[in-house]
């Protein structure tokens, strides 16, 4: 009998370690695409603010939404590299 619970534990902790793994593959996968998304998301913004007229008005809006736009892949970024102190 105490095998049998020594064993079955075993199998418990082992479970536990693959479906840890899983859900650290599952996460990687999802910060991935998250990043590939914002830099192709930054990259359309700043060839968008290239193809704009040289207009001073558009020059101004394009500064802002070049600035906003690119912001999204930098914040992400810094997100992902943060650390809880909990």
């Amino acid at each position: 009998m105490i095998k049998d619970l020594k064993l079955l534990w075993k199998t418990e902790k082992k479970m536990d370690i693959f479906k840890s793994e899983i859900r650290k593959l599952k996460n990687e996968k999802r910060d991935s695409e998250l990043k590939d998304r914002t830099k192709k998301f930054a990259v359309d913004i700043v060839r968008f603010y290239t193809s704009m007229p040289k207009t001073t008005e558009s020059q101004v809006i394009g500064k802002q939404l070049l600035r906003s736009g690119t912001s999204v892949g930098a914040n992400t970024r810094a997100a992902f590299r943060g650390r809880s102190t909990k």
